[in-house]
């Protein structure tokens, strides 16, 4: 997570020492600590501030990129604007979350809005939302069929009692 390019390139070094060659940059992440700074989620109602972010870490990136998102910080349609930003760079994959930061883990995914969007974009499509069975992971796929695959996080876990449910 990060909004400035230099904590990129900082964090990229560190990557590369290690040998690693592809970044995952975290849109993703719901908590009000990060969003209100302007991280993780807290990116995805500024579309002007992550097109300039994005395009600064393409010009000078090494690595692959990849993205985990989710459907906007406040509002579902917030996703729309990014979409034609999206689409301007090379991104290696995106993983999408199909709620919003406002939302944090409760409540339904927004299947209909991932439908809407994951078509639209340029980049290979990971669902990520909610899988804790291979019901839900066979639905998944039958309605998106053309998506690159499936994230099981923290579906999973719940279903094996690692982390508690509400």
């Amino acid at each position: 997570m990060g909004n400035k390019v230099e904590d990129f390139l900082y964090f990229q070094d560190l990557c590369l020492s290690y040998g690693y060659e592809e970044i995952n940059i975290n849109l993703g992440c719901p908590f009000s600590l990060v969003t209100g700074r302007g991280l993780g989620a807290g990116l995805l109602d500024k579309p002007d501030e992550l097109n300039n972010l994005l395009t600064n870490i393409f010009s000078v990136s090494k690595c692959s990129i990849s993205l985990k998102t989710r459907l906007g910080n406040l509002d579902f349609d917030e996703f729309e604007k990014l979409i034609p930003i999206f689409n301007n760079f090379p991104i290696l994959e995106i993983i999408i979350h199909p709620r919003i930061a406002k939302q944090m883990y409760g409540g339904e995914v927004n299947i209909t809005k991932f439908k809407e969007y994951y078509t639209k974009l340029n980049a290979p499509v990971i669902y990520n939302g909610d899988i804790d069975n291979f019901i839900q992971y066979t639905n998944i796929k039958a309605q998106c069929s053309d998506i690159k695959g499936v994230m099981i996080g923290r579906g999973v876990l719940k279903r094996f009692k690692f982390i508690r449910q509400n």
